[in-house]
């Protein structure tokens, strides 16, 4: 065989590995999935965590959200404060969606005054919210009583 013929394999074989580990490191984290979709998660299950939520970025990923983790099921509000971007808002307890909220834009207003802003409620108690692009909850047709699957990792 030529020299130039082999080093042609060996680059393929490391492409073909540097592919494998791309794809392998974009599944690393936790996994949500509602109907056959699946969103690799952000968790804030610690409180500093789940106040700052996903305020201040410019954008969310298209398969991708935030997944506050509760200890105890509660009616928990979410406000938007501080956001750049609209979201889905699916209400979680169990292993089932508990209701949903769509297209919850942020507010067109700088404020530090954190009464003026609104509040969104679940409709029962839930221990877990997932955050969403706006959108996400139509276009996967996520409706209460779906079943949540959630993979650690």
């Amino acid at each position: 065989m030529k020299p130039g013929f082999v080093k042609g394999i060996i680059r393929l074989i490391g492409l073909i590995g540097l592919i494998g580990l791309i794809g392998l490191i974009s599944q690393i984290g936790p996994i949500i999935e509602i109907n056959g979709h699946r969103w690799q998660v952000e968790v804030a299950d610690q409180p500093k965590e789940q106040e700052r939520g996903l305020s201040n970025r410019r954008r969310l990923a298209r398969d991708q959200g935030m997944l506050f983790i509760f200890s105890q099921p509660g009616n928990y509000g979410f406000w938007m404060k501080d956001m750049n971007f609209p979201l889905d808002f699916v209400w979680i307890s169990g292993d089932r969606v508990a209701g949903v909220t769509e297209n919850v834009q942020p507010p067109n207003l700088l404020t530090s005054d954190v009464s003026q802003l609104p509040l969104y409620y679940p409709p029962e108690a839930v221990d877990k919210i997932l955050e969403l692009n706006a959108g996400n909850v139509e276009k996967y047709g996520i409706k209460i009583g779906d079943s949540v699957v959630l993979k650690l990792k």
